[in-house]
């Protein structure tokens, strides 16, 4: 292949990520066609499947590579940080950060459960998010919490507030995504914090 063919081969790719990932979001998975992703890529449904075999393909791609790129950006976030409340604050104002920031691919992992799909799809989609929620699991378990608190449930439900943001928060707001990130880990942390910890 020469040069010019691998330019557009990833210039194509690219549109029809783009494009598919905004329908997705937008519309869901379900009421995605493969020719509603052609006429918002721009490219005609035949070229889509030179790139892709299926549009459950194309999902399984957005899926992996944004929980991939919230990876990098929550680890960047805590690399130099040490105490593990304040780790827990930087991750989760990195996680609502990068939503906004990348909220294209982002949602898709937001609104599309695993356990809708069928396997092999199921699998790696459970694969992709349990290692992403993995970072946010060594954190807590670090955090000196009351011994009646369930680390497994205060994750998910910290999680699932921060992703239920893309719902009701606007940008350019009274709050920035930092400050909504601090707000609501402190929902957590005063009543979930060891009697012991007066840093609050």
């Amino acid at each position: 292949m020469n040069t010019k063919n691998i330019v557009l081969e990833v210039s194509g790719r690219e549109r029809i990520l783009n494009a598919a990932a905004s329908l997705f979001g937008e519309l869901g998975y379900e009421k995605t066609s493969i020719r509603s992703i052609s006429r918002e890529s721009g490219m005609k449904p035949g070229s889509i499947y030179y790139f892709f075999q299926s549009k459950e393909e194309i999902l399984l791609e957005i899926y992996a590579s944004g929980f991939s790129l919230m990876t990098d950006i929550v680890l960047a976030a805590v690399r130099e940080v040490d105490d593990p409340w304040d780790q827990l604050y930087s991750a989760c104002a990195a996680h609502l950060e990068g939503i906004f920031e990348h909220r294209t691919f982002i949602e898709v992992t937001v609104r599309e459960l695993p356990d809708r799909y069928s396997e092999p799809a199921r699998s790696e989609m459970k694969k992709c998010r349990n290692l992403y929620e993995q970072i946010f699991s060594k954190i807590i378990d670090e955090i000196p919490l009351n011994h009646t608190v369930d680390r497994s449930t205060f994750r998910l439900s910290l999680l699932g507030s921060l992703a239920w943001t893309l719902v009701w928060y606007r940008p350019g707001g009274r709050l920035t995504p930092r400050d909504t990130a601090r707000n609501m880990v402190d929902l957590f942390r005063k009543p979930c914090s060891s009697f012991g910890d007066n840093s609050l």
